[in-house]
């Protein structure tokens, strides 16, 4: 049986991604099939370094719960807090998690903001609300964290396949560019 994972992301955050991703795609293809030179292959490098970035802050930036705990992916850092480890999820300068041993990790997707703070954050409030939610579901008892389970934090991570699907996309078409020139 798989896993059940719940992914916490803003949907606009999102958009940004598909249009971080597709603009700067279709723009090269609609660049190098038009007007191909020999420097497509390089220029395919540049634009899919911009896709890239996108899809880090709109599609991997995110919070992922399960069984196990929470994940919080932030741009290259990712850390990952065992739910026994984990004593809080709160709305203070944006979506925090405070850890039993006193520390704090906040995420890139729902960082603080001056309109948030001068509304007080409903929408966070919200989200916080729901990922509660999703730990009571997902960590049906589990107590007080044994003296050796730590979170680890700060680690860097970031799964290679999104930038290289973008990279050999883009390469192709720049391939295809020259070859009909």
């Amino acid at each position: 049986m798989a896993r059940k994972t719940v992914a916490y992301r803003k949907p606009w955050f999102v958009a940004i991604a598909v249009l971080g991703v597709a603009g700067p795609a279709g723009g090269f293809a609609g660049i190098a099939l038009t007007y191909p030179n020999g420097s497509d292959p390089f220029g395919a490098v540049i634009f899919s370094l911009f896709a890239w970035f996108f899809w880090l802050i709109g599609w991997h930036s995110a919070v992922r719960m399960d069984a196990a705990g929470v994940v919080v992916d932030n741009l290259l850092v990712r850390n990952t807090i065992p739910w026994p480890a984990l004593q809080d999820i709160q709305v203070a300068g944006g979506l925090t998690f405070r850890l039993r041993d006193g520390t704090t990790v906040g995420c890139l997707m729902y960082g603080g903001s001056l309109a948030g703070l001068l509304t007080g954050y409903p929408y966070l409030r919200r989200v916080a609300a729901r990922m509660r939610g999703t730990q009571a579901d997902l960590s049906p008892g589990v107590a007080e964290a044994p003296s050796g389970l730590v979170a680890s934090l700060g680690r860097w991570h970031v799964s290679p396949w999104p930038p290289l699907l973008i990279l050999a996309t883009l390469e192709l078409i720049a391939v295809l560019a020259l070859l009909i020139r």
